[in-house]
């Protein structure tokens, strides 16, 4: 028990990040059978430039596969993903070819993975950090509580995991954040808003839609002078994606999702201004609130942030810098709101919210600090489990969710119970770290659950911190124990049980589909097309498949475990 008090101990003092870069890291998320298309493109892009010399991606899906995921313009083929992580490959890919000449796909996907994901986090996990301290003025303690919560608890985990842009974007739109703070608090000088632009400019080469949060922080730095050093620091990345668009779309204003080659694809983002046009319910619904989808049910702490909006403003010293949160969190509720692709495909949660996630901290950390320093003692012990309540729920649903499969499709209402928790029990999980040494997958998995163990530790730690009175502490566990059988409940509420069953079995037959190479595979065109179309019904295959899974007793786990053995046979080959 003293090591693990120890093991805490160390990991809530200044290594906190670098422990939970450690948990990010522990399972790798590459699955042979089915390579995603969103990874997949970018690195196509990347390949491209160096061994083709063309931003043309023909010669890579000649070589390994076809994609949905990509443009056509002129009779050829291009990544349609902003082309910020592509371009930032390229030197990494050329250090591999120093070491190898053609380096699998596999291993440039796992060197971009660390060098353009995983240690750019660990970079904000710092910045994050800081700002909740000395900004925020938040106790060690509820910051390490927080700042834990964050990397485990939110869509951080899931994205940190993967090659997409979001979490990248997060990462750059933050941190450019974080430097015109520090200008504004006199801690560097105006001319450090040259290195905030580069780091927005970044963030909107590594997703198109970061643009409105890009010119909100700019609005944010024209407080002090030398301001247009700002926009100075932005240009080269401004400069690279229009330079891409005019040499694959003959018009630097033209983007990829211009020219999209799948004609779903294409007619969703046709509508309105690439694809965002007027906000509906539905949307609204579906990425906050749902079991399928929700920010807020995946990462129900965030709520916290609704009250910190206000707190924030309250504040003089940090009025600016919440008008900039609360000005990013409207822009992304309304776009996810009025996106025609709000669900997503494939994804744990609402994966183009990601950036927001940051920017929800700091108004939750408001509102603790609002509870540590301002709530009388008997209110503070009663509000204190309900918030270790919600930062525990949010840790086990994104990690339980998101390790074992983090491609859930729109079809499953609720991946966690769907689809996580059942792997879990089916120990289908991918490569870890503690595999990669030898151990088997079992006490692999149970190595991970103690780095798991020691996180919730530390946030635990702040609710011991402000347990004052007993009738305080009796108040807040009611209600945490409240709370908690009311996520239960209402994480396995099922209004329209036929519905369901026939949503669950479809997006179930797709990933069968997907992944079976000898029932229909990936790289197959009546596959891809299949894919390409699922939005409008299953087709005959996936037809096939749900009759059988309807003739099983309407037990999909059974194509569940079929998926699986195939999975793991690929894996093995």
């Amino acid at each position: 028990m003293s090591l693990f008090r120890r093991a805490i101990a160390a990991a809530a003092r200044h290594k906190l990040p670098l422990f939970l870069v450690l948990i990010w890291s522990y399972f790798l998320q590459w699955h042979p059978a089915y390579p995603n298309p969103n990874e997949v493109v970018r690195l196509y892009l990347t390949r491209a430039i160096v061994d083709d010399g063309t931003f043309a991606i023909d010669g890579q899906m000649r070589r390994f596969g076809d994609v949905e995921d990509k443009s056509q313009h002129k009779g050829r083929f291009h990544n349609d993903k902003a082309v910020g992580l592509s371009f930032l490959a390229v030197p990494i890919y050329l250090v591999l070819k120093l070491f190898d000449k053609d380096p699998p796909m596999a291993t440039l996907r796992h060197a971009t993975w660390l060098a353009l994901v995983i240690l750019p986090s660990l970079f904000l996990l710092f910045a994050l950090r800081r700002t909740l301290r000395r900004h925020l003025a938040m106790s060690p303690i509820w910051g390490d509580a927080l700042l834990t919560t964050y990397a485990l608890g939110t869509l951080a985990f899931t994205f940190s995991t993967l090659v997409f842009g979001h979490q990248p974007t997060a990462v750059f739109l933050f941190l450019a954040f974080f430097v015109v703070t520090q200008i504004r608090a006199g801690e560097r000088t105006p001319r450090a808003a040259l290195l905030a632009g580069a780091l927005g400019g970044i963030a909107v080469m590594l997703e198109y839609t970061s643009f409105p949060p890009f010119v909100i922080i700019f609005a944010l730095a024209t407080v002090r002078r030398n301001i247009w050093l700002y926009a100075l620091g932005a240009a080269p990345a401004f400069a690279l994606i229009m330079i891409h668009n005019a040499i694959a779309f003959d018009s630097p204003f033209t983007t990829g999702y211009s020219r999209l080659a799948v004609e779903s694809f294409r007619a969703v983002h046709a509508t309105g201004l690439i694809g965002v046009s007027t906000p509906k319910w539905e949307a609204f619904a579906g990425s906050f609130f749902e079991p399928a989808r929700g920010l807020f049910f995946y990462s129900p702490f965030l709520l916290l942030a609704i009250p910190g909006f206000v707190l924030l403003f309250r504040r003089r010293e940090m009025r600016a810098e919440g008008i900039v949160c609360t000005a990013i969190f409207i822009f992304y509720a309304y776009f996810i709101s009025s996106f025609g692709y709000w669900q997503s495909g494939g994804s744990v949660g609402p994966r183009h919210l990601t950036p927001l996630v940051p920017f929800l901290i700091v108004p939750v950390a408001a509102t603790l600090r609002w509870i540590a320093t301002r709530a009388v003692p008997a209110l503070r012990a009663a509000l204190a489990a309900p918030v270790f309540a919600l930062f525990a729920i949010g840790i086990l649903t994104v990690v339980l969710t998101s390790i074992p499969w983090p491609y859930p499709a729109f079809g499953f209402t609720n991946p966690l119970t769907q689809v996580g928790l059942l792997f879990w029990r089916q120990g289908y999980l991918p490569p870890s770290l503690g595999t990669a040494v030898g151990l088997d997958q079992g006490t692999a998995a149970f190595l991970f659950f103690v780095l798991l163990a020691i996180a919730l530790a530390i946030v635990l730690h702040a609710l011991r911190e402000n347990l004052t009175t007993r009738t305080g502490l009796a108040a807040g566990v009611a209600a945490a124990a409240i709370g908690i059988l009311g996520f239960a409940a209402y994480t396995n509420l099922n209004p329209r049980p036929e519905e369901t069953a026939a949503r669950t079995n479809h997006a179930l037959a797709s990933i069968v589909r997907l992944v079976d190479k000898d029932r229909a595979g990936y790289r197959s065109p009546d596959a891809r097309r299949a894919n390409a179309n699922l939005a409008r019904g299953p087709d005959s295959a996936s037809e096939q498949l749900v009759g059988e899974v309807h003739a099983q007793n309407g037990q999909w786990q059974e194509a569940l475990k079929r998926y699986l053995r195939a999975a793991q046979t690929a894996a093995v080959r």
